[in-house]
């Protein structure tokens, strides 16, 4: 395969997009005029209610969509991107894009590596908070093609600091090569999964193929959810059952299964780093669900609804492994989840969000 002869297919899954859906295909259309590369672009709208269909459909009359699939209900992020899978099997590469994300100029760059022998491309990206534009993200501190032994040692990291240790939480600013995810049994995102699922994806590709390759270019610039739409953030699930808060789970146990795979880990000891991931993960979507909190009323109901799943079994459970220096996270809270004090604990969750998010 030559690289001219490469085919990028790039996913754009939607829902009420309207505000920002131009700048998306916007950066599609100029990747389009960069890329020697054939794209084909698939935008998936699902079911939204503003004009995001509609300026998909003017983009497509421009040639820079080339597919466009109506969801006739809402299925959700995960079942809107596995649409585009099927929609790309004949491509060579797929890349995921968010419709409130853009391409970044040095996007085309990839080209150089399409006839690689790796199952993944993974950029850097420039992160937009609202706060601090474009600021760089760099997962590594040079380029580099990654060994079974380098993917064990991040995702040994990323057990300790899910937040930190990000190169593969994400699916997107990176490109998976498409018959690493087509195959007899095609990788799929979990589409019971309303968070983390994109982390789930990403490490169930390593299982099958840990060839990866970090390329320090900024390939992506990202518009984090929770400062500029708050209220469609999907990846902070605010608008979800919160019992959905907790699909977490199926990522750390595939976090936990490329560790398995790839090592010969103590198994006391990853089952105790395993604990100490899961309640990271607790803290941060206690956190965050405090979102769209407007009132005392709506405090203690969502407040007694996150502890009908947490005020006992597995979950507390997992607190007697978490470690707050390791993680540089609240030793705080996970001291008021453990003694069940409930409201305090909440209350102290809606004060570190504000503080961290505003």
């Amino acid at each position: 395969m030559s690289a001219e002869k490469s085919i990028i297919g790039i996913v754009i899954p939607c829902y009420n997009n309207g505000d920002t859906i131009t700048r998306c295909l916007d950066s599609v259309k100029s990747a389009k005029a960069s890329l020697g590369s054939q794209v084909l672009c698939v935008c998936i709208d699902d079911n939204s209610i503003d004009q995001t269909l509609t300026i998909i459909n003017q983009y497509k009359m421009q040639g820079v969509v080339d597919i466009v699939i109506s969801n006739s209900t809402n299925l959700g992020v995960s079942s809107s991107r596995n649409l585009g899978i099927i929609e790309c099997k004949e491509t060579d590469w797929i890349c995921f894009l968010d419709a409130d994300d853009v391409l970044s100029q040095s996007f085309p760059i990839v080209e150089e590596y399409l006839t690689s022998s790796v199952s993944q491309i993974i950029g850097s990206h420039l992160c937009n908070d609202g706060k601090s534009k474009n600021r760089k993200i760099h997962h590594l501190p040079y380029s580099k093609n990654l060994s079974e032994s380098d993917c064990v040692t991040y995702v040994e990291n990323y057990l300790k600091q899910p937040n930190r240790f990000s190169l593969f939480t994400s699916c997107w600013a990176r490109l998976y090569k498409t018959k690493t995810i087509i195959n007899k049994q095609t990788i799929f995102f979990n589409e019971k999964m309303n968070t983390a699922e994109d982390a789930d994806f990403s490490f169930r590709v390593l299982l099958r193929d840990p060839r990866c390759m970090y390329l320090r270019e900024e390939l992506y610039e990202n518009y984090v959810s929770i400062n500029h739409r708050p209220s469609l953030s999907a990846a902070f699930a605010a608008q979800r059952p919160m019992v959905n808060l907790f699909s977490f789970l199926w990522a750390v146990r595939s976090a936990r299964n490329v560790i398995i795979k790839y090592s010969s880990p103590v198994r006391s000891k990853l089952k105790r780093e395993i604990h100490h991931c899961i309640s990271c993960y607790l803290m941060i979507y206690y956190v965050r669900s405090t979102l769209g909190t407007d009132s005392f009323r709506q405090l203690l109901l969502k407040a007694r609804k996150i502890f009908k799943y947490t005020e006992g079994g597995y979950l507390r459970d997992c607190l007697d492994d978490y470690d707050a220096k390791k993680a540089k996270g609240s030793y705080f809270l996970a001291f008021l989840i453990k003694k069940k004090r409930k409201f305090l604990s909440y209350v102290f969750s809606l004060y570190l969000r504000r503080r961290r998010y505003g």
